[in-house]
């Protein structure tokens, strides 16, 4: 269980994060190296044209994102970020477009969103999710879920950028979480690269408790498919859940 189900990370990313943890010369450009590119940060242009098309279809820019811009473009300062000019956005990473778009997602179909005190997030990669959210809602506490040289990568990237009240935990110290409440479970792609035995695992532990929830995965499995998906969320009680396909993937939302 090295790698406690996780499908897709393989040992040059893991190596790539424990390096960026001592070495600020490989954490200063982490967003460059092609061990790290492979799972996260390869975002294109075109992907960030089209997250600014759906972001913008949701709300108004003028009210919703011209605010706090300046605030989500803190998501590219570290890491040597790859960033392209957006009409109007300016130079920014399409990741971040994309991490955006995840909130506003949530935003539309869960109103109160901004009121959520308690935020857990499955597989947070160096954190750039949290930032975002942590623009928008001042929780009590937001715990990523993680294998350990992810969450220390996470923990120094989000210590950089001041965020407060964040707890990178791997799962042998899962047992600090403590059954805290759950107001809101997130997850961006990282669902669908883990096996059924594990999803189960945070299924149960987790989501089950959680009074909201994003999952946001691709159209391809390692573990539970569409279907399956859907009927554990039925049998659980989720009668509340939203299944939205859009831009390639799919999202399982209440």
């Amino acid at each position: 269980m090295e790698l406690f189900g996780w499908n897709v990370p393989g040992r040059e990313y893991l190596d790539c994060c424990r390096q960026c943890i001592t070495d600020d010369n490989k954490f200063n450009n982490f967003k460059n190296n092609t061990s790290y590119t492979g799972i996260l940060e390869h975002v294109g242009y075109e992907e960030g044209v089209n997250y600014i098309g759906s972001i913008e279809k949701m709300i108004d820019y003028s009210k919703e994102i011209q605010p706090y811009l300046n605030e989500y473009k803190e998501n590219d300062i570290y890491g040597n970020t790859k960033k392209f000019f957006y009409e109007k956005y300016g130079d920014i990473s399409p990741t971040t477009l994309r991490y955006i778009y995840n909130y506003t997602k949530l935003k539309q179909l869960i109103p109160d969103i901004d009121t959520v005190k308690n935020i857990v997030e499955i597989g947070g990669g160096y954190g750039g999710q949290c930032k975002i959210i942590s623009t928008r809602i001042n929780f009590d506490s937001y715990t990523i879920l993680d294998l350990k040289e992810a969450t220390e990568l996470q923990s120094k990237y989000l210590d950089l950028l001041k965020i407060k009240n964040v707890d990178c935990l791997h799962p042998l110290i899962f047992n600090r979480f403590n059954n805290r409440e759950i107001d809101l479970i997130i997850s961006t792609f990282a669902w669908s690269e883990l096996s059924t035995e594990v999803e189960m695992f945070y299924f149960n532990n987790y989501i089950k408790k959680a009074k909201h929830g994003f999952l946001r995965c691709n159209l391809c499995y390692s573990g539970l498919n569409r279907e399956e998906m859907i009927d554990l969320f039925m049998k659980a009680g989720f009668v509340n859940l939203n299944v939205i396909e859009e831009n390639g993937t799919i999202m399982f939302i209440w």
